[in-house]
């Protein structure tokens, strides 16, 4: 099921702020550069987020 309420902001203001700062959001994405891409643990903890909630 796709919730209009799963977005890329709800996951991120679940962080805390050092992880997630720099890094903006748009409708459907986290925003991220070839100079500053995204760290895995922060993508590990973006999903572990989400699969907490679909269990």
């Amino acid at each position: 099921m796709n919730d209009a309420a799963d977005t890329p902001e709800r996951y991120l203001a679940r962080l805390p702020a050092p992880e997630r700062a720099g890094f903006k959001t748009s409708k459907s994405g986290v925003l991220f550069t070839p100079e500053q891409p995204l760290p895995d643990a922060l993508v590990h903890q973006i999903l572990a987020l989400r699969l907490a909630e679909i269990g």
